[in-house]
């Protein structure tokens, strides 16, 4: 099968050294599908691009006209890939050489979207693979499920480095730039509307990734922020895809229930959380009508199905 490898980055020439060679490995070395490899350089102020363009002249390269940042340079990508299934990849992640032969061996299986790898730090200690969650008291709570549990569904695939089908992508309107910006939840939001549309994420552990914890994310966020955007989007992922009626009613009640027990034990990150994202409400229930056309199964029967064996 033909497989587009789409790499996002900027500023990330450091990175790029170090994790371009291990994408041209898996390409060189699979063969049982072939490849086209794209970076999508978000206009940055390095030499990111000069430095493919002279080292790696077989990668396609295409530079953002601005700064749009990750989730929108994501959707770039697909939009330029010319193959049916498509991998993303973080600039500062590595693949073992049979990493995406791997997970193309399942991606045609009957109604799935995508597949996704164990994910491992640049020290080769395992970090998360197939994710479950479950939901109580109004809030998501996502847990990791044993290593070689292959027998349910993940809950999302790890947005850096997973595999999917390019035609069901844009059939789900892609990663969503306006509620997510600038990242985190958008991979989790696409998976969870593919799961309640029918379709189904796929774990593969001995497809391994190597992922650099923040490389990407470190240099142009203060940590402190990047917990606020996280938090941001938990509330705009729940009341946008929550839609059995006993959960909307729990989380009408339980998370301003939880806002006001922090705010007595003097803990008001979620404060900021929570009104960072109440001015996307009316974007929210918009999204959300239009979404509840397309959905076959559930919560209860997604939680249900992501449940570890």
């Amino acid at each position: 099968m033909d497989i587009s490898l789409v790499i996002t980055n900027w500023n990330g020439k450091e990175l790029l050294k170090e994790t371009l060679p291990t994408f041209i490995e898996a390409s060189e070395s699979d063969k049982e599908n072939s490849y086209e490899i794209i970076l999508i350089d978000d206009s940055s102020t390095d030499d990111s691009v000069d430095f493919v363009r002279k080292t790696y002249p077989e990668i396609k390269v295409f530079v953002t006209p601005e700064n749009v940042g990750y989730i929108e340079a994501s959707n770039y990508g697909v939009s330029r890939a010319s193959s049916p299934y498509v991998m993303f990849l973080n600039s500062d992640m590595k693949l073992s050489p049979d990493t995406v032969k791997l997970l193309s061996r399942h991606i045609n299986n009957e109604g799935v979207f995508a597949v996704t790898p164990s994910v491992f730090d640049w020290e080769q200690k395992f970090q998360y693979g197939n994710r479950g969650g479950f939901f109580r008291l109004g809030h998501i709570f996502q847990y990791e499920k044993p290593i070689n549990d292959t027998k349910t569904q993940s809950f999302f695939a790890c947005g850096g480095a997973f595999l999917f089908k390019k035609d069901v992508y844009q059939e789900l309107g892609g990663y969503d730039n306006n509620l997510f910006y600038p990242y985190y939840y958008e991979e989790i939001d696409i998976c969870y509307r593919a799961l309640k549309r029918g379709y189904k994420i796929i774990y593969e552990p001995e497809a391994r990734v190597y992922h650099k914890i923040r490389g990407t994310i470190s240099r142009d966020r203060l940590f402190h922020e990047v917990r606020i955007i996280s938090g941001r989007n938990s509330y705009l992922f729940s009341w946008k895809n929550i839609t059995d009626f006993d959960k909307v009613i729990s989380m009408i009640f339980f998370q301003p229930l939880f806002l006001i027990r922090d705010l007595f034990l003097l803990r008001f990150r979620f404060w900021k959380c929570f009104f960072r994202a109440l001015p996307l409400l009316p974007l929210v229930l918009k999204k959300r009508k239009e979404e509840k056309k397309y959905f076959k199964l559930t919560d209860r029967k997604i939680f249900q199905k992501i449940k570890g064996s």
